[in-house]
């Protein structure tokens, strides 16, 4: 199963897209880092700017391109601070959903911890060891303690990056003044959690985000060790001292001068290293384990935990479209032995009327799956069930299937029953005549399949349609008494007839003696 994972901060959009197996380990197929900077400035009086905006939008829609590029089945999409606190921030969320259909859940602080320490959990050798975990991200710093098992302290600050930055705008560099002043300002903000940590004690720091990385990774140039990944790498507190006093005191082109430095952190690298400094210096460590996941990691992490039962079975859906709809009827409490059977028969119809509609392989497999989710409306009500079907099949997610797929399926639904497809609908007006056909015939079909099993007890074991200029024969196959069956195929028939230009005679084909009476049946029924 494909998922996508993205971490909307407040300094930069990360996407993440892996491949989980069924026993629940995942690999990672694509990664991408945006700089937008939603955070920057007063966000918490004057909401997002609007540049911000547009920029985090067009970010999100190239995230939901490399998505659907990747097959992405299911993406998990959190926002923090930056979202948590702007007056606008549900504006934002809104035109994100508008423009690419991704959902984002708004997470809280100590949720942002509690993804972090599975996110450092699964990657760092942590035993029975106790690890402070610090995570700096624009808007929020995270602190977290925990081991294999079990969280023991968490807290989360807004000391982030890109808000130190705001708060304390330094002079190009930055004198010694400035710089006091904003790690005064840390040691006063984080006494409190400081005390925290000491009195729950560790026995390891690790470090995680952008910053606390691109810091470790310029202590590991400065001693020679240019490594191509810094996860699981111990720096020692003697070579990253240096290194973040070194940093609070460059220009910013002496900062653009460092080997690999991302210029997307110009401002925020100095905030980044004072508070790294402060922390570790009131902690007296003497090392720092870098660590490259974060919440991205923590959201696939969450996930696989939650599901492990859906992701077993997988093995025996591997389609991840029918997999998508499947999900969707369960939500939805469906009959499953009712909708399979429709399907069965809805798809038996198609085949062997196919000389006639003519429509082919993509319109038999949205029949399918429009016959297992066409009943789910029964959720909210059974009166209404074909309308309330059609609006949870069109907000419900689907994952695989372009909209107009979904308009077609949600579209089947709506006229499985009752009023017949009209061009004063506005969902079906606005399909191409191919969709509309396919709407027609496929609705039609399902009509018949499903009054052929009326009672819901599939009865009605297999079907053979005899296709002539006059009519077409629908001989079928029961196992008990199926008259309640035919009589209901017979009854929503009009619109499959309508679709295939010539009427449908439905009729048992168990027994000889079967087959006379319902010769003299249909011949009086004429008559």
């Amino acid at each position: 199963m494909k998922l996508g994972s993205i971490d909307i901060g407040t300094n930069s959009i990360h996407t993440l897209i892996v491949d989980v197996d069924t026993g629940g380990s995942y690999e990672v197929l694509a990664q991408e880092k945006e700089m937008v900077r939603l955070g920057e400035g007063e966000t918490r009086s004057h909401g997002i700017s609007s540049r911000a905006i547009g920029d985090g939008l067009s970010a999100l829609i190239k995230a939901k391109k490399l998505c659907d590029s990747r097959s992405v089945e299911k993406i998990l999409a959190v926002a923090t601070s930056a979202i948590r606190e702007a007056p606008n921030g549900a504006d934002f969320l809104e035109a994100v959903w508008r423009h690419t259909g991704i959902s984002i859940e708004v997470i809280t602080g100590h949720e942002e911890a509690r993804l972090i320490y599975l996110a450092v959990r699964d990657s760092i050798r942590m035993d029975n060891r106790k690890a402070l975990i610090i995570d700096i991200g624009g808007g929020s710093v995270e602190f977290i303690i925990g081991d294999r098992k079990s969280i023991y302290f968490s807290d989360s600050l807004k000391i982030g990056v890109l808000r130190l930055a705001d708060r304390f705008a330094v002079s190009d560099p930055p004198t010694a003044a400035e710089t006091e002043r904003m790690a005064e300002y840390l040691r006063n903000v984080l006494k409190p959690t400081l005390a925290g940590i000491q009195q729950t004690g560790f026995d390891f720091a690790v470090a995680s985000s952008g910053t606390a990385l691109t810091l470790l990774g310029l202590a590991l140039e400065e001693s020679g060790l240019a490594l191509e990944s810094l996860n699981n790498v111990v720096v020692p507190m003697k070579r990253l001292r240096p290194v973040l006093e070194r940093v609070q005191k460059l220009s910013e082109s002496q900062r653009l001068d460092l080997k690999g430095f991302d210029p997307g952190r110009l401002r925020t690298i100095g905030p980044g290293a004072c508070l790294l400094q402060t922390v570790f210096d009131s902690l007296k460590a003497k090392e720092v384990t870098a660590c490259e996941r974060a919440i991205r990691d923590g959201l696939v992490l969450d996930y696989i935990e939650t599901n492990r039962s859906y992701l077993k079975s997988i093995a025996d859906v591997p389609n991840p479209r029918h997999r998508s709809v499947l999900a969707l009827a369960r939500r939805y409490e469906w009959e499953e032995g009712h909708s399979i059977q429709a399907a069965h028969l809805a798809q038996k119809l198609f085949d062997q009327t196919a000389s006639i509609h003519r429509l082919g392989a993509a319109e038999r497999e949205l029949l399918e799956y429009s016959s297992l989710l066409h009943d789910i409306g029964y959720h909210i009500s059974a009166e209404k069930h074909h309308k309330h079907g059609y609006y949870l099949i069109k907000n419900g997610g689907l994952m695989g299937f372009t909209p107009e797929e979904i308009e077609i399926m949600a579209c089947v639904a709506r006229y499985h029953r009752k009023r017949k497809p009209t061009k004063r609908d506005a969902s079906y007006r606005s399909l191409d005549d191919r969709s509309r056909k396919a709407v027609r015939v496929l609705s039609g079909v399902l009509r018949v399949a499903d009054g052929l099993d009326r009672t819901h007890f599939s009865v009605i074991s297999d079907l053979e349609c005899k296709v002539s200029e006059r009519l077409i024969e629908v001989i079928v196959q029961p196992e008990g008494d199926a008259e309640l069956e035919v009589y209901s195929a017979r009854q929503k028939a009009g619109l499959l007839e309508e679709a295939l230009g010539r009427p449908l005679r439905i009729r048992t084909g168990a027994r000889v003696e079967d087959l006379i009476l319902e010769d003299e049946k249909l011949n009086v029924s004429i008559a």
